[in-house]
């Protein structure tokens, strides 16, 4: 009898685990969005500004989807209300400030007060099918930061 139940339980083990490693279905991934590598990061105060955070990263769009815009959320680490910034712009897979000369997208200085800080970015995505156009939030993890 038990050799009945340990058969059983090796082969709903090994359907389960196929189930749980099979990949999603590709029309259901919207896109994926990262931070660069080492940001969120925090800059000092200088010259009369306050300081704050850096933000940039990385987006992936898949086919049929089109990245329609980002913001950057934060809100104090101990919580509190979201507050949201729009300066961040989109461009070729990268989001962040665009630098007037060259085009390029650099880290969005993002002025907070002193203290801890919870940040995160939010990529809507939209696509139309037959007629009905979907928008779609992805974000980024959590990131928490002190502000100094």
């Amino acid at each position: 009898m038990s050799a009945r139940l340990f058969l059983a339980a090796v082969v709903f083990a090994g359907l389960f685990g196929s189930l749980v490693a099979a990949p999603p279905d590709p029309k259901l991934w919207i896109g994926k969005v990262k931070w660069a590598d080492k940001y969120p990061k925090t800059y000092a105060a200088a010259g009369g500004e306050t300081g704050g955070v850096e933000v940039v990263g990385t987006y992936e769009t898949p086919d049929g989807w089109e990245a329609k815009e980002v913001q950057v959320d934060y809100l104090p680490k101990t919580g509190g209300v979201v507050k949201t910034v729009k300066p961040v712009k989109l461009a070729a897979g990268k989001w962040g400030a665009i630098d007037d000369t060259t085009k390029k997208v650099i880290p969005a200085k993002v002025p907070l007060a002193p203290g801890p800080w919870t940040v995160r970015v939010l990529i809507t995505y939209q696509r139309t099918v037959d007629g009905a156009t979907e928008r779609v939030p992805v974000m980024t993890s959590f990131a928490h930061v002190e502000v100094k």
